[in-house]
């Protein structure tokens, strides 16, 4: 896979003791605040800017953009009928 086919993402997460209490999305890497207590960005599924104060973490990942077209199945998203024959 070239790297045309691939997005850098970063998901930051902030935390309340040892549990993630809130995720974000953006596109561009957050940009730590004047008074380093933080970090600014943009959500990537609101379009709002967000400014984070607090015990921060942020991962960047790279997604492939095939990987994008596809929603990820979770309890609350509904099965395809072609693929429910398949789980156990």
């Amino acid at each position: 896979m070239s790297d045309a086919a691939k997005k850098t993402v970063y998901v930051v997460t902030l935390w309340s003791g040892s549990s993630a209490s809130k995720r974000w999305k953006t596109a561009g890497k957050p940009g730590l605040l004047p008074n380093g207590a933080g970090v600014s960005f943009t959500d990537l599924n609101t379009g709002l800017s967000v400014y984070a104060v607090g015990p921060i973490s942020v991962e960047e990942f790279e997604e492939s953009l095939e990987v994008q077209r596809f929603v990820p199945l979770t309890s609350e998203a509904p099965l395809d009928e072609d693929f429910t024959d398949e789980l156990p």
